[in-house]
């Protein structure tokens, strides 16, 4: 029973991470959550502990999220129900993930550090046998492509630097930069936890594969963030770490951030980030209070207007698109006091408790790159900040008593 506890707690964090930004969540996101849902009853019907606290914890942020989400329905533009419900049963599934692995004899952040681990592993892989013609071109509905085989799917995208292209590592998310988020997550779990530094190193290589700016810029930030406040370093190693590790990163994030600055296409990366938060801005400063909601065609509407683009004239290209930019995204649905709340409860997650500041930073940076706030992994960062203040409150009151 403790060995079948434990195999399912391993697959409850994959599934929470597949969800949040994979190809499988991507083309079947239903069938995914399903299996999820079912996966995380089974494990819960089989605790053998005292569940009377978390469950108290746990009804009251369900609570919590019908609260605003009613809130939001009837005060702000949005009067989607498909969207509203679908962000409930996202947050209840988070809530649960958590709820569950509270009660495994392992640390939740070390079992979140061995499925991103071989996550890497399988990214590895895949981005090597992406130089070799053996995989098969799957093309969706919309036009979205991969690369495909047996059971494996990678999104593939390529990178010039001095004339020679390189394959972006994407693993098996829908972009590179998602990979190179889940890869600084891991790479901070190793550094600030577990002090980890093989698979810190292991996670810094995927990232420097996938190609993404913000993401290598992220890793010469916590290296050099580690290595300067260490005590056990001397001084002249950690002159020699800061030029091994550090500085490549930083220079090599900061050519390929002027590089794609400087691109002369019509649309390029830099281009779309820079009109996310613009337009993030002026939405919110348009909807303060409760935000424009989560209907999707809403967003649309007010995605691109006050950059003045006509988004349905650039070959397709932002047609449809969302905001890449989860903080402006955060903003723009809820409005500034609830996104307050979201950052008091992000600031105060507990699987990294080692430095609040440093990983509160980097996950704010990396959400500010792709749409993954509202996603079941980054809500359950959510929860298990709502568990901590809560907790933190009762054992203070009881003190007080």
């Amino acid at each position: 029973m403790v060995k079948l506890k434990s195999c399912l707690n391993y697959i409850v964090v994959l599934n929470l991470i597949l969800l949040s930004g994979s190809l499988y969540s991507f083309y079947n996101f239903k069938l995914l959550f399903a299996f999820t849902s079912m996966l995380l009853m089974l494990s819960i019907a089989i605790q053998e502990r005292k569940i009377f606290k978390e469950l108290f914890i746990a009804v009251l942020f369900v609570i919590s999220i019908i609260a605003v989400l009613v809130i939001n329905l009837i005060f702000s533009p949005s009067n989607t129900i498909s969207e509203v419900l679908t962000f409930f049963f996202l947050s209840l599934t988070s809530c649960l993930s958590y709820f569950n692995l509270r009660g495994s004899s392992k640390d939740i952040s070390t079992i979140i550090c061995f499925v991103l681990k071989m996550i890497a592993y399988i990214s590895i892989v895949g981005w090597l046998l992406s130089y070799i013609p053996i995989w098969q071109d799957v093309v969706f509905e919309n036009g979205f492509s991969q690369k495909s085989i047996l059971f494996l799917h990678f999104f593939l995208s390529n990178e010039s630097i001095g004339g020679i292209d390189f394959i972006r590592n994407g693993g098996f998310f829908w972009e590179p930069g998602v990979l190179s988020v889940y890869m600084n997550f891991f790479l901070l779990i190793s550094l600030s936890v577990h002090k980890n530094y093989k698979n810190a190193l292991l996670a810094s290589f995927v990232i420097l594969t996938t190609f993404s700016t913000t993401g290598v810029l992220m890793v010469g930030i916590q290296w050099f963030y580690v290595v300067a406040r260490s005590n056990s370093v001397q001084k002249l190693k950690k002159i020699i770490i800061v030029f091994v590790l550090v500085v490549p990163f930083v220079f090599f994030g900061y050519t390929s951030l002027i590089s794609k600055k400087n691109d002369d296409k019509t649309v390029t990366s830099y281009s779309m980030r820079t009109m996310d938060l613009y337009t993030g801005v002026m939405v919110t400063l348009e909807h303060p209070l409760i935000g424009i909601g989560l209907s999707k065609e809403i967003m649309y509407e007010n995605l691109n207007k006050h950059f003045g683009l006509d988004i349905a004239q650039v070959d397709g290209v932002l047609d449809k698109r969302g905001n890449s930019n989860s903080i402006s995204q955060l903003f723009m649905i809820f409005g500034i006091p609830l996104s307050i709340i979201f950052f008091i409860l992000l600031y105060n997650q507990d699987i990294i408790n080692n430095d609040k500041f440093l990983s509160f930073l980097i996950i704010i940076i990396c959400l500010c790159n792709e749409p993954l706030i509202f996603t079941p992994f980054f809500l359950f960062l959510v929860y298990s900040g709502w568990h901590n203040l809560i907790s933190a409150f009762k054992i203070k009151k009881r003190n007080l008593l």
